[in-house]
């Protein structure tokens, strides 16, 4: 960890001042005098130094002492908290003019704050002290090209990554959140430090298990290091049964250990590990047990995650997954739920989500109905929280005031094979209640037949007529009982 700031002695306090305020400002910094003076020229007149008063929020104990030795304010103007709320209530009555933050690129909570401060007060002038790091959630991306090499891709930013940071951080009543953390902290505390570990996460598409992976990364010492995402399922349409070569086996093995030279100390995430075929999965072997065995300081990822949405062991038994890769890498295994196992708190899920986009997004709060949250509720998240996520932005784009209705909310039913009985009878219901009772317009909406979404009906105990309107529902009831008279006489 490097010092950022200039504390030479022989700079005056105003100066020191704005060595700080310019190199966090986004002003090009240079370190020579005569531009300094420059800028203070050209600067409006700050309140002096004697009357400030300094809010300082540091997550944790080591950047501390550099950071205090970094701001030029008197020490007994200075406050020091590490927890979120306690700097919430000093900041609503503790009359700061400054807040300051350990905001490195890796930490979500010192963000939050600054965020807040902007959001909530904006007299209150903020500074961001931060230490040298890799960019907030940037991740490396590599996608598996024709099934037989991963290529480097982008270098991006998970959406979902810092809202879900926010919430992670916070003590919570939500069951699902608290399962998952539960489920990481179990396994981090059962993780060897003086080994290259392995570990796999399961859980059903969309339930944020690339995000879990990357809030473990930035919260780690493995921070150092990149966060190497590789995608297995970039080409899903390559069949299995893909031709081999020497050469290609080789071009494939020295792209996964370039892959695993770029982790470097850091965390390499292996999504839908499932995905590789036979061979590519005896290669992925391997190279993955060389680094298991290999020695610390050696040049590899201190920790491997590979994720799926499959049962393994039901994979392995088919002959579809190496025995051989399932042992290596199901030591270590978290079970992230779907959110259909938590559907009562859905709505309460909802509204920290959006709370935690708003904050991050830096955009005015905005809440949802009753109506809306039981909208929520009531549907079938098939991309459980990704669904969920990118469903709270739409709407948030269609309110035109601070509250979301239903109205503003574009969910489409949809009918999965592995969906449970209750979230199937949700789907149809709903779409049948779209559609005014109309089966062939819901049967449509929901991409099946109309026979076979009358046989889910009956399946489900759900009655003919279900969502058509008061008046044609009666006089259908008319009509079936006049056929049934008319066929007794």
């Amino acid at each position: 960890m490097s010092k950022v700031f200039s504390t030479k002695r022989t700079l005056s306090a105003d100066r020191m001042f704005l060595n700080v305020y310019l190199r966090f400002q986004d002003f090009i910094f240079s370190p020579k005098i005569g531009y300094i003076e420059e800028k203070m020229k050209k600067r409006p007149k700050k309140m002096p130094l004697s009357e400030w008063k300094v809010l300082l929020f540091a997550s944790k104990d080591a950047p501390l002492a550099l950071l205090l030795d970094s701001i030029p304010a008197m020490r007994s103007r200075v406050t020091i908290t590490h927890d979120f709320k306690k700097a919430i209530a000093e900041i609503n009555g503790g009359n700061y003019t400054h807040v300051m933050s350990d905001v490195t690129q890796q930490d979500p909570v010192a963000r939050r704050i600054m965020t807040w401060v902007h959001i909530n007060h904006s007299e209150i002038e903020t500074c961001f002290l931060g230490v040298n790091g890799h960019p907030s959630g940037e991740i490396d991306i590599w996608e598996l090209s024709n099934g037989k090499i991963f290529t480097h891709s982008i270098t991006g930013v998970d959406p979902l990554t810092e809202p879900l940071s926010v919430l992670y951080s916070e003590e919570t009543p939500l069951k699902w959140l608290s399962h998952a953390k539960c489920e990481c902290l179990q396994v981090r505390e059962r993780l060897n430090p003086r080994k290259n570990n392995v570990v796999l996460i399961m859980g059903a598409g969309g339930t944020g298990k690339a995000v879990l992976a990357q809030i473990a990364h930035f919260s780690s010492p493995r921070c150092e290091g990149l966060f190497v995402f590789a995608n297995c399922s970039s080409d899903s349409n390559i069949p299995n049964d893909t031709v081999w070569t020497v050469e290609c086996e080789n071009r494939f093995r020295k792209s996964v250990r370039h892959m695993f030279d770029q982790a470097d100390k850091g965390t390499l995430y292996i999504h839908d590990i499932d995905k590789l075929d036979r061979v590519a999965q005896k290669i992925m072997y391997e190279e993955i047990n060389k680094v298991v065995d290999a020695p610390v300081a050696d040049k590899n990822p201190r920790l491997i995650i590979c994720a799926t949405n499959k049962y393994l062991e039901h994979e392995v038994g088919n002959g579809d997954f190496s025995a051989e890769l399932y042992a290596l890498i199901s030591d270590f295994i978290i079970n992230v739920p779907s959110l259909s196992q938590f559907k009562e708190e859905l709505p309460m899920l909802a509204d920290n989500l959006l709370r935690a986009y708003c904050l991050t997004a830096k955009i005015s709060e905005r809440k949802f109905t009753k109506d809306a949250l039981e909208t929520i509720r009531a549907h079938v998240w098939d991309e459980n929280l990704r669904g969920l996520y990118q469903a709270l932005k739409q709407s948030y784009m269609m309110a035109d005031s601070m509250y979301i209705k239903p109205s503003h909310m574009n969910l489409t039913p949809h009918l999965d094979r592995n969906d449970s009985l209750i979230d199937q009878s949700h789907s149809i219901k709903t779409a049948l209640l779209n559609n005014k009772g109309v089966v062939i317009r819901a049967a449509k909406e929901l991409g099946i037949s109309r026979s076979h979404l009358y046989n889910l009906m009956t399946l489900l105990e759900i009655t003919h007529g279900f969502g058509l309107p008061p008046l044609k529902k009666k006089q259908r009831l008319e009509m079936k009982k006049n056929k049934n008279s008319g066929e007794n006489k």
